[in-house]
């Protein structure tokens, strides 16, 4: 008697368990809560290059006569671009849930961070004649700022900027048909700060 009661009452519930309707959050949620969770973090690096570069110097001074001064010094650079995520407005956004389409209005891909590993620079060749002095830590120091000058304008003609936006499409685009929209456009707001 006691087992046809418990096998009753079990009965009942999952009737009544199956028949209740689960809310499911709406595709507007589900892109807030997807862009508000990523919004959190500070950044978001879509690309990163690592550019190499040798300086060459050459003392053409009037001391020239009294025996040469070269150097020949490689570096290299690292330089990451992407999204500041602090940057981001859900209210730019634009959804069509009948559609399923949604259209991320996003801050422009910019340079994120470049560092310059000093243990990465190496003398690679040196010659300072027999009457001339040896280079001074000022000079060489002078000749790597120099160097991660002309580094600065390698990476600005490297196209890093449209690698991180083609980047943004690969991340973005997956990310947000994984919850249920169809179509993923992105559109990406002028900066008028780069770094």
């Amino acid at each position: 008697m006691i087992i046809k009661k418990l096998l009753l009452l079990l009965f009942s519930l999952s009737v009544c368990i199956s028949c209740t309707k689960i809310a499911v959050p709406s595709l507007t949620d589900r892109g807030k809560a997807c862009f508000y969770s990523i919004s959190d973090k500070s950044e978001l690096a879509l690309s990163e290059y690592e550019i190499s570069k040798i300086i060459r110097y050459n003392d053409t001074s009037i001391w020239q006569s009294l025996g040469d001064r070269k150097l020949l010094i490689s570096c290299k650079v690292i330089v990451k671009a992407g999204i500041k995520l602090n940057k981001l407005d859900f209210s730019k956004c634009e959804i069509n849930e009948t559609n399923k389409t949604i259209l991320l209005k996003l801050p422009s891909p910019e340079i994120l961070s470049y560092n310059f590993p000093t243990e990465e620079v190496k003398i690679a060749y040196s010659e300072v004649g027999f009457l001339r002095r040896d280079f001074t830590q000022e000079e060489r120091l002078k000749l790597l700022q120099i160097a991660e000058n002309n580094l600065r304008e390698d990476w600005e003609s490297l196209k890093i900027i449209e690698d991180a936006k083609k980047n943004a499409h690969n991340f973005f685009v997956p990310l947000y048909k994984s919850i249920g929209f169809e179509q993923v456009y992105i559109e990406f707001e002028s900066n008028l700060n780069p770094m």
